[in-house]
């Protein structure tokens, strides 16, 4: 795990690009760093975002993906109203916006995963939230899949009902779904995220994968 540019220790300063494309790089970059010709790669809500556009830019490279909560297309949304969320997003009160649409759907999570939760996301500069949000919007998940071309497996929060999550949209992907948990799944059970992730590698080794 690592922290992606813009969030926790990473660059955030002027001129920092957050062009999902860019975030995706970073992922392979990292990838180059530590010596890793093929793996499996695991992203979590934007982060799933990016580990799809990543394994389009280096398919031969991503011998699987497991996307936790991930969200999907947002293409049957009218461009303009999306537009106008950034925007307020990056406007006066921006940040008191967002906050209010995180502890909403903090609702079922652990007192100690909203803790977490809203305290890194006060440390997250706004333009990187804007950029995330403009991000996920304006990137088409099918058209990523399809590139990729490789096995998928989705692990979300069972009471996700949102016809914008990938698994509402594409329910063909294989997918566990984890209950009594929030859209945050790692940081409310661990344990059980860490032993469905353990299954899901033990039949990617089985089947003739070689995660790393």
């Amino acid at each position: 795990a690592y922290d992606q540019r813009g969030h926790g220790a990473s660059e955030s300063g002027p001129g920092a690009r957050w062009s999902i494309d860019a975030f995706a790089a970073d992922v392979l970059a990292v990838a180059d760093a530590l010596g890793l010709e093929r793996f499996v790669l695991v992203g979590h809500s934007f982060g799933a975002t990016v580990a799809m556009t990543a394994a389009a830019m280096s398919p031969g490279r991503v011998l699987k993906q497991v996307l936790l909560d991930p969200g999907g297309s947002f293409a049957d949304v009218a461009p303009a109203s999306l537009d106008e969320f950034v925007a307020s997003v990056e406007g006066e009160g921006g940040a008191e916006m967002v906050r209010d649409a995180y502890v909403a759907n903090l609702e079922r999570a652990r007192l100690a995963t909203k803790a977490a939760v809203i305290s890194s996301l006060a440390g997250t500069p706004r333009p990187v939230v804007a950029a995330g949000y403009r991000a996920l919007f304006t990137t088409d998940p099918s058209s990523l899949l399809a590139e990729y071309g490789g096995p998928v497996t989705l692990i979300t929060d069972e009471e996700n009902a949102s016809p914008y999550s990938l698994r509402a949209q594409h329910p063909e992907l294989a997918a566990f779904a984890m209950p009594e948990v929030s859209h945050w799944l790692p940081l409310d059970d661990p344990d059980g995220l860490f032993a469905i992730l353990d299954a899901v590698l033990a039949e990617e080794k089985r089947t003739g994968g070689d995660p790393a």
